[in-house]
């Protein structure tokens, strides 16, 4: 198995050299399989390995990471294949994944920003900044070069791509920010923020805070709120356009503010933690979005909602969850439901639904959720619905939309609001 390091600082562009290799690899269809898998910061090898065997359609949850190595390893021995492992900030034992040595046919792609780390790669791929003139052919390519005929704003871009450090980020991120604007005192403007220096001590990421903070300034209120929003989310997840959308409609981020606060200070995401690191009955009655995800939450207390009466965004999706608990219906302000993709062993709604009145959107696509209840009818404020059908998994502890149906043309009827409707 050969492995490939690509290291380089921050913002430099490894992970655009990546997607471009993937995407390059993937045309060519030299390999058996391709893998992508964006590190957490701690390289949590189970989390690989949950990647790699989704991707092989292998179903080992129930098994520890030394089990689960070996099938991946039987699974790979023969096949060609390339794990893309991107944002790598400590060193990785790949035989714990299951991915040896003796894998002829096998390769491995992986970026960080230490040499530290490449030590056991046969390959090491520096990426460095762009030198100066380079920088400087590629801010004006966006920010336009028609621009330079005003000589004021040529000396100042000079200036400004100087701040940028050679980096193909930052140099596209205020070049976006001053596409086509020829009023000389506003790039003034940008290069003199550009210049102010921190006066704490310099931090790894301080570089990238102080460019995203010059763009956030110049952001609507609208859109800052929106941007916030993606905050919560662990880096490298895949979010769909959709859901995006929905968050931010769910939220209140499109139409007023005045009931919202501090986007940043009322959002929380849990990735990957277990069932029993959940407190009992958390006091939380100024939450405004919740987001629980990983496969080893299993259960939720039965009095976890309690105190979130002003929660408008829960998102369960991709969890082990079986059941809601009965307090899900103290969120008498949720907006926005979603238990999509893989709750898997999400069997059914509990009646408790129904006294979600201010529900909008509630995604039940990819469960086993055989039939919706009766009480789904009581969402009077319900405008998008999304099921898929699955075969019968048995029988149904409450009263429901019948037999063989998903949800019954009665309960349809009652959802005046409805505009959206996806039974897949």
């Amino acid at each position: 198995m050969k492995k490939i390091c690509i290291w380089g600082p921050l913002g430099v562009g490894k992970t655009t050299i990546m997607e471009n290799l993937h995407h390059s690899i993937g045309e060519s269809r030299r390999f058996d399989i391709i893998f992508w898998e964006n590190i957490n910061t701690d390289g949590n090898i189970r989390d690989i390995q949950e990647i790699i065997l989704e991707r092989l359609k292998v179903n080992a949850k129930e098994l520890n990471n030394d089990l689960r190595a070996d099938i991946i390893s039987k699974e790979l021995n023969d096949r060609s294949y390339v794990l893309f492992l991107d944002g790598v900030s400590s060193e990785i034992n790949f035989k714990e994944i299951g991915m040896h040595d003796d894998h002829g046919r096998g390769k491995v792609v992986f970026a960080c920003r230490s040499r530290e780390f490449c030590w056991q790669a046969d390959g090491v791929i520096h990426v460095q900044q762009l030198c100066q003139r380079e920088a400087k052919k590629l801010f004006w390519e966006v920010v336009g070069v028609h621009l330079k005929k005003y000589p004021d704003i040529e000396l100042v871009a000079d200036s400004i791509v100087k701040e940028c450090g050679g980096m193909p980020y930052m140099l596209k991120l205020i070049g976006k920010e001053l596409a086509n604007q020829s009023e000389v005192a506003i790039w003034r403007a940008t290069a003199d923020e550009l210049r102010l220096t921190s006066s704490e001590e310099k931090k790894e990421l301080e570089e990238v805070d102080r460019f995203f903070t010059l763009v956030y300034k110049n952001l609507s209120l609208e859109q800052q709120h929106c941007l916030l929003g993606w905050a919560i989310f662990s880096t490298g997840l895949e979010l769909s356009q959709d859901y995006i959308i929905d968050g931010w409609a769910a939220q209140k981020f499109l139409a007023s503010f005045n009931k919202i606060g501090d986007a940043h200070t009322k959002r929380l995401s849990l990735f990957g933690f277990p069932s029993s690191t959940l407190p009992d009955m958390p006091n939380c009655c100024e939450i405004l979005t919740l987001i629980l995800e990983g496969k080893r939450l299993e259960k939720l207390p039965t009095s976890f909602f309690d105190y979130m009466c002003h929660l408008q965004l829960l998102d369960l999706h991709e969890t082990n969850i079986g059941c809601l608990p009965p307090s899900i219906s103290r969120l008498i302000n949720l907006n926005a439901l979603f238990l999509r993709s893989s709750c898997s062993l999400l069997l059914q709604l509990p009646a408790e639904i129904g006294r979600l009145q201010k529900l909008e959107i509630l995604d039940v696509s990819h469960t086993k959720v055989q039939c919706l209840p009766s009480e789904i009818g009581q969402l009077i404020e319900l405008k998008y619905l999304r099921v898929s059908r699955v075969e019968n998994v048995g029988n149904h502890t409450h009263a429901d939309a019948g037999s063989g149906e998903m949800i019954s043309l009665n309960i349809i009827s009652k959802l005046r609001l409805l505009e959206e409707l996806i039974i897949e």
